[in-house]
């Protein structure tokens, strides 16, 4: 979502582009180990690496920023005695990189999308927990929503970083305009929509001279990414209120859950009426055992041939993710399961390994390894272990 709605802003795929180039340069063993050389001069301690990208994650992304950040320093004075030793063929690929990370345009994304990204990896982890529920995640939506809305507003505290860091690391902030003769002349009105309006931007427009710098970078990229990232923050998540209505329906709240209800009532032939009359008892038997409502506690509770209706609508309420996290943990399952060493797993064999990965901590919990190795023994009609 976010990744592809940045991916627009030139600038953004610029500043990402440098990041996996660097992530290339100095995962050379030999790049690498003069790099961590620079770190210890200069003392920089566990500064982070540079990873590859990913097109899904956002994560990666986000420590990719916090590495450059801290690393700077290093970096560029990695990339400084490359240049002088001038003893490969890397060399040109290193005075490449130098210019793209000594340029404004780089330090200024580096701090905004350090800005952005440590917003958005606090709600991407809470989705990637495992306890996590739709209705939960409400309010953690909602304040992140917020938190963005408020700092689209408030670009002099992440200005003073930027030029905080651009004075430490000697990078000139002045960014490069066209002569007067070349730039046409903006119409007030339109300069002003520009202002307000830079989702379809996909370039650095150029202001007149008496835009001052920070002005200048405010309106070329904050703007940019911030308007980028608030408008697909509301397009991906417009169906809040069903989320709420669901994180109801675990509070036994069928009022607030209506629209929950609603959707399914007729699919699953659920009787409205015999569905009030099981929340009711269900509240009782709750309150008698002095149990919360939540999934939990429903899950122990609730009795198939007791609340038949209760029972359908929870199933589907279970069933509902609140990301693909959990569906992508199986394939990640899988791969560590059957790596090069196993290539000759049969299929029975993988699927009795991938299951026992994935749920282990069930295998952990319920499961006694004795009790697999008798099983195993008799199968193969060998002596019990135990």
């Amino acid at each position: 979502m976010v990744v592809n709605s940045c991916a627009n802003i030139s600038s953004a795929a610029l500043f990402f582009n440098t990041i996996e180039a660097l992530h290339a340069h100095f995962a050379r063993p030999d790049h690498h180990a003069h790099l961590q050389k620079i770190q210890e001069s200069l003392g920089i301690k566990s500064g982070g690496e540079i990873g590859s990208l990913s097109t899904t994650r956002w994560a990666c992304r986000f420590e990719n920023c916090k590495a450059v950040l801290t690393n700077y320093a290093a970096i560029k004075s990695t990339l400084e005695e490359e240049i002088s030793s001038g003893q490969n063929m890397k060399v040109v690929e290193a005075i490449g990189l130098l210019n793209c990370i000594s340029e404004a345009e780089f330090v200024v994304c580096l701090s905004i999308f350090k800005s952005v990204l440590s917003v958005l990896h606090l709600l991407s982890k809470y989705f990637q927990t495992k306890d996590a529920t739709l209705g939960q995640a409400v309010d953690q939506i909602q304040g992140t929503i917020r938190s963005f809305e408020d700092s689209r507003n408030n670009f002099k505290d992440i200005w003073e970083e930027i030029v905080a860091f651009s004075e430490k690391h000697d990078v000139s902030l002045e960014p490069i305009r066209v002569s007067k003769r070349k730039r046409q002349a903006v119409p007030k009105k339109l300069d002003d929509f520009r202002t307000d309006t830079t989702l379809g931007k996909s370039h650095l427009v150029d202001l007149s001279s008496d835009v001052n710098t920070s002005e200048y970078w405010k309106i070329n990229i904050y703007y940019q990414v911030m308007d980028n990232v608030l408008t697909n923050l509301k397009k991906r998540f417009t169906n809040l209120p069903y989320a709420q209505s669901i994180e109801a329906f675990y509070k036994l709240d069928l009022k607030n859950a209506d629209e929950f209800v609603n959707t399914y009532k007729h699919k699953l032939k659920i009787d409205t009426d015999l569905l009030q009359a099981e929340v009711s008892v269900l509240k009782n038997v709750l309150k008698n055992k002095n149990k919360e409502s939540n999934i939990k506690s429903l899950k122990e509770e609730v009795d198939r041939n007791f609340c038949p209706n209760f029972y359908k609508m929870l199933q589907v309420a279970i069933a509902i993710p609140i990301s693909s996290a959990d569906c992508e943990r199986s394939f990640s399952a899988m791969r560590r399961t059957k790596n090069w060493l196993r290539t000759t797993m049969g299929q029975e064999r993988f699927s009795n390994l991938a299951i026992i990965n994935i749920e282990n901590s069930l295998v952990k919990t319920n499961i006694l390894p004795e009790t697999v190795l008798n099983k195993f023994c008799d199968k193969n009609r060998k002596l019990k272990l135990v």
